[in-house]
């Protein structure tokens, strides 16, 4: 199989001529369009000066580009920058975490429906090292939700319920970036991570996902 080639690098780097041309209108269709062909490359908000990767971040909100990678781009410049105000209000905690327990599927109890998620977890592990990734020193199970099995299944019922609720429990705020990204409709995807004693993971923003979560399967007493 070949790799298919990068088509976002173009884009990118005309979002940055335009940037430097003073088209922020241009630099912000080309920036969309270069994300969208590769979520994972933050491209012209990569590098950069606090300064200016603020300025550029509050242009791309102003036209509706609302992606996770922009918004913590504009948070982690603001933090640069001292304005720990701005810094709360994007990235508000007491707002938008919720931590819940999910009951497990209808005629199973938790230790059989964990039981079933393990052996899913287990069948597909590949152990990371030093790889250019987040996760280090670790295991995990890609591409859960691609699998077809029951375990999948039933997990994916218990997450929806809480996914919805948390969804429509958002209020109506235009002003807020993360709010107002909210999807019409959503998929779910997800992998599963073994950790051991020297395992972690390095700070990371998911390009392609509005929302992440985590489910507890295991964890340590």
């Amino acid at each position: 199989m070949t790799e298919q080639p990068d088509a976002s690098g173009p884009w990118f780097a005309l979002a940055e001529v335009l940037w430097r041309a003073g088209d922020e209108d241009g630099f912000a269709d080309a920036f969309r369009q270069g994300y969208l062909r590769r979520p994972a490359m933050s491209g012209a908000l990569q590098d950069g000066e606090p300064e200016d990767r603020s300025a550029r971040g509050h242009a791309l909100l102003r036209r509706g580009i609302r992606y996770s990678r922009v918004i913590a781009s504009l948070a982690i410049a603001e933090a640069r920058l001292g304005n720990s105000a701005e810094v709360r209000r994007l990235i508000d905690y007491d707002r938008f975490f919720r931590v819940d327990t999910a009951e497990p599927p209808a005629g199973q109890s938790l230790e059989e429906f964990h039981g079933a998620l393990r052996a899913a977890i287990r069948s597909g592990l590949r152990h990371y090292g030093t790889v250019p990734r987040a996760i280090h020193s670790g295991s995990r199970a890609d591409r859960l939700f691609k699998r077809p099995t029951k375990a999948r299944d039933q997990l994916l019922s218990v997450l929806q319920p809480h996914i919805a609720r948390y969804v429509a429990a958002l209020p109506d705020d235009d002003t807020h970036p993360f709010i107002a990204a909210r999807p019409h409709d959503y998929r779910i995807d997800g992998w599963a991570v073994v950790s051991g004693d020297e395992t972690y993971h390095e700070p990371h923003v998911h390009g392609r996902a509005w929302l992440t979560g985590v489910y507890y399967v295991m964890q340590p007493e």
